[in-house]
Formats: C-alpha cells, sequence, structure tokens
C-alpha cells in the first residue's frame, strides 16, 4: 500500500473517531438470577463452572484458590477425576492412581476433604456404590491429559448423572486443559489418535459432558499456537460459541455470564458478528473482562482500558493511551507485544504512517470498534504475509 493510500486512511479513521459519539460508562453487571432471569441457554441454572487454559507447570496458586472459594473452602468436599491421563498403561493394562499423590496437592492447600474417583470401565462407573461419592460433593475436578479418557470411561453413566447434579446444588465444576474442553458441548480434539486432530471422526468423542452448552472450547492456544484451530468448528456449527483458552487463564462461568482472570487472553469465536474480509473470525478478551454467552456481548471491560494519557487533548479526537496488545493473528508468526505508549490517537497514526512509508511489508493500517460503542477499541496492521498485529487501545 502506498504512504499516499495510508495517509488518506487516516484521515478517514480519524474523522470518524473525532466525531463518533462518546459512549456510556460500562459497568459490570451483577450475575444472572435463577429467580430473575429465564433460564441459561450457556451455562447451568444452579452452580459455577471454573475452566482452565492449562498450563506447562500447573495453573497458578491464585487460579487455584479461586476455585477452592468457589468448591466452598477447606470444609468443602472435593472430587478429583485424573482419568483424562489415561485409562491404560502402555502394556494395555488399567491404568493405577494412588489416590494420596493425586490428592496431595490439594491436601497441601489446607484443604479437609479430598476424595479421588476414577475408572477405567464405564459399566463401574454405572454403579450407584461407585457414583455415591458424588452424592455430597460441593467441587469436582477434572486433571487435564486426554478428554477422550474421560468421555470412555463416564459418559452415559449413573456418574455422568451425579457430575451434573453437583452443578444442581450449587457446586463448582472445573478443570484445565482436557478438563476445560470435556465442559464444552462439542468435543474439540476429541480424537483418540492424537490431539493435532481439531475435528474428528470418531462418533463417540464428538460430544463433550455439556456442563457449558452450545459451546466448543479449546485450550493451550498460545502457547501450542492454537489460535485458529477453532474457526473451522465454528464454521461447521456456526451455532456454537467458540472459546479458545491461553495458559494460565480461566473463564468463571454463572449463567450465561463468565468473568476472565488470569494472565493472558481468551478467544471468542462467533459466527453471530461480522468480520472484515482480511479480519481473523475472532476476538480477544482479557482478565477482568465480563461476557454474556446468550447476548454475546461484552458486559465490562476491565480498568486496564482506562488508564490516563500522559498526552495534551488534540483538537480532533480526545486523548487515548495505546497498550501493547497481542500478536497472534497468523500460525506462520508469533510478535512480541509493544511497550506501553503514552500518546494520542491522531498522533499515534501519524507516526505509524511515517513507519508505514519506508516499511513494504504493511498493506492496511485499521481502527476497529469492537463492542459498537462508537469508541475505537483496536488497531490492527496488517501485513503484507497475512499476519496482523493487533494493539488495544486504553480510553
Amino acid at each position: 500500500m502506498t504512504r499516499r493510500r495510508l495517509l488518506a486512511l487516516s484521515v478517514l479513521l480519524i474523522s470518524a473517531i473525532a466525531f463518533a459519539p462518546r459512549a456510556a460508562t460500562l459497568t459490570a453487571a451483577p450475575w444472572p438470577s435463577a429467580a430473575k432471569t429465564a433460564a441459561p441457554e450457556y451455562g447451568p441454572p444452579n452452580g459455577t463452572l471454573f475452566i482452565g487454559g492449562g498450563s506447562s507447570v500447573g495453573l497458578p496458586i491464585a487460579l487455584l484458590n479461586k476455585f477452592y472459594e468457589l468448591g466452598g473452602g477447606v470444609d468443602g468436599k472435593f472430587v478429583i477425576v485424573p482419568t483424562a491421563n489415561g485409562n491404560f498403561d502402555a502394556t494395555g493394562q488399567p491404568r493405577v492412581y494412588v489416590e494420596s499423590q493425586v490428592t496431595n496437592l490439594w491436601r497441601s492447600r489446607g484443604l479437609k476433604h479430598v476424595k479421588m474417583l476414577h475408572t477405567h470401565d464405564p459399566k463401574i462407573a454405572n454403579t450407584v456404590e461407585f457414583a455415591k461419592v458424588l452424592s455430597d460433593a460441593t467441587a469436582v475436578w477434572f486433571a487435564g491429559g486426554r478428554h477422550h479418557h474421560i468421555v470412555d470411561s463416564y459418559a452415559g453413566t449413573l456418574t455422568y448423572n451425579e457430575f451434573h447434579k453437583v452443578l444442581e446444588r450449587g457446586g463448582v465444576i472445573g478443570g484445565s486443559s482436557a478438563g476445560a474442553t470435556i465442559q464444552g458441548a462439542y468435543l474439540v480434539r476429541g480424537d483418540s489418535r492424537t490431539n493435532t486432530i481439531v475435528m474428528t471422526d470418531e462418533p463417540n468423542h464428538q460430544k463433550g459432558f455439556e456442563f457449558l452448552r452450545r459451546s466448543a472450547i479449546d485450550q493451550h492456544i498460545d502457547v501450542r499456537n492454537r489460535w485458529d484451530d477453532l474457526i473451522p468448528v465454528i464454521k461447521r456449527f456456526p451455532d456454537l460459541l467458540g472459546i479458545g483458552l491461553s495458559e494460565d487463564t480461566a473463564i468463571v462461568v454463572k449463567g450465561d455470564q463468565f468473568e476472565v482472570i488470569g494472565k493472558s487472553k481468551v478467544a471468542i469465536h462467533d459466527s453471530t458478528r461480522s468480520y472484515w474480509p482480511s479480519e481473523k473470525p475472532y476476538y480477544l478478551l482479557a482478565a477482568g473482562d465480563t461476557y454474556n454467552m446468550r447476548t454475546r456481548k461484552v458486559v465490562n471491560y476491565a480498568d486496564r482500558r482506562h488508564w490516563p494519557s500522559t498526552s495534551e487533548p488534540t483538537a480532533t479526537a480526545s486523548p487515548r493511551t495505546l497498550s501493547g496488545g497481542v500478536v497472534h493473528a497468523s500460525r506462520s508468526a508469533a510478535i512480541a507485544p509493544p511497550a506501553p505508549i503514552p500518546i494520542t490517537l491522531p498522533r499515534l497514526l501519524e507516526r505509524l504512517l511515517m513507519i508505514a512509508g519506508d516499511d513494504e511489508s504493511w498493506r492496511q493500517i485499521e481502527v476497529v470498534d469492537v463492542d459498537s460503542d462508537g469508541e475505537a477499541d483496536l488497531l490492527r496492521i496488517h501485513l503484507i504475509n497475512g499476519d496482523t498485529i493487533v494493539w488495544e487501545i486504553g480510553r
């Protein structure tokens, strides 16, 4: 793109922002109440879901502490399900789990009542004796691994029903990595051969446990570069909401609403939105953001979007600050986020145009109103090779 074309585009963008109406302040809405709202379409009518994106070294204690709290704290009754780690060993023999090893981390945090639940045999899982450990549980945790093992052991059994009853009583179900994906409706990466097959042709491994209905959940999207992997899932099943979770990041679901917690981003794949032809069909949420799945709308953005500007106001636009965003629009590249730069948006575009004049890899500069509130939210720089640099614009 020529410098003249970029300049013309920037003028249009600045004008649009300058005369856009200022949006009302967004405030956090209360969690949906079953007594005051219609039955949820996505999350459970009662109880809470904790859905984590995994971690190479285990979830941060800050996230686990949130799950402990939701499960009733030190007096809660926790059940840990390690089944995703495998039902059989390399010789084909049933894998044996030692309960003290499985529950050690949880007891080390001061929890008084922690039990393990595991079987490789769905016939055993379909017995009252086996499932009764869940009868008074306040919290269930699904460990990571391969989620098709969880399906093989518990789908269609009394134990499966008891998992849902934990939520009905107001308890919490949580999990990370495989323990996150199993909570959705469509079982992303459910193939028993490899986790690189996003949509399996194995009919018994296509359905999750539907704690979070009308959803498809993926995890490790940042470290394993899975940002785009839910695109074909949502293309085939456009009614589903795609949720991609970064490592050390989770969502806490109550009813049809969730809040993002943790260190990184959550990618929302939503077929009901309109996207630019050059744009990836998803957008990003970060810690503190809350989202309504029924309306497919962001309810509240965290205060990270409201840092003060150190620049003087200009005549063409209100002062804003720019913070380095996440750069993952392509599977072929990952560009390090830039450092925060306090600057007004028009002056920023002016500086970017100066850079673009000497950089033939730049194709387009685009300002995006993510939540359609009349305020600019993201700045995208589209490159010739298909990559996109995404910046968040603070107000």
